[in-house]
């Protein structure tokens, strides 16, 4: 499924409407906090599952509990306790988008334009704007990729079955 949200966010940011560009950016934001979720969960959980192993202490990981912060402070947890492959660079990606994706929000929330008016400077830059953090969400994407292969990899050499 995530496969297809991707997919779908790129067709609809090609289209390059305003709407498309938007719903693109919308699909690609809940990505990226899924991931940045989805990667302290599993590094909370190998953390857990590692101490049990090696104390002989009593563990409880409870799956179904999501993770239900923000993402500027999964990027601070991140930070402060967990080291994976090219950490620093993904998060200053991460803060960034964070960053630009709560500025255009709130720059959206306060205009007052018409969305078909093309010749409108504040939709123009909307737009470019828009496409900027797309692009961040696709480079997020692939160092994603590669930390979680990387994260794989050190765990399966640390802990063979």
């Amino acid at each position: 499924m995530k496969n297809k949200l991707i997919n779908l966010a790129r067709v609809q940011e090609a289209e390059g409407t305003i709407s498309g560009i938007f719903t693109a950016t919308l699909i690609y934001a809940n990505l990226v906090d899924y991931l940045a979720r989805h990667l302290l969960e599993n590094l909370r959980k190998m953390i857990s599952i590692n101490s049990y192993k090696q104390f002989n202490a009593g563990c409880y990981y409870d799956p179904s509990k999501r993770i239900n912060i923000s993402l500027g402070i999964i990027c601070k947890e991140l930070k402060e306790g967990f080291e994976f492959p090219d950490k620093n660079n993904f998060l200053d990606l991460l803060s960034k988008f964070n960053k630009e994706r709560t500025k255009i929000m709130h720059n959206l929330m306060q205009m007052d334009v018409d969305i078909n008016d093309e010749n409108n400077e504040q939709l123009n830059k909307l737009k470019k704007d828009l496409h900027e953090i797309s692009k961040m969400a696709e480079e997020i994407l692939t160092k994603y990729i590669v930390i979680a292969q990387g994260v794989t990899n050190m765990w399966t050499t640390a802990h063979p079955q």
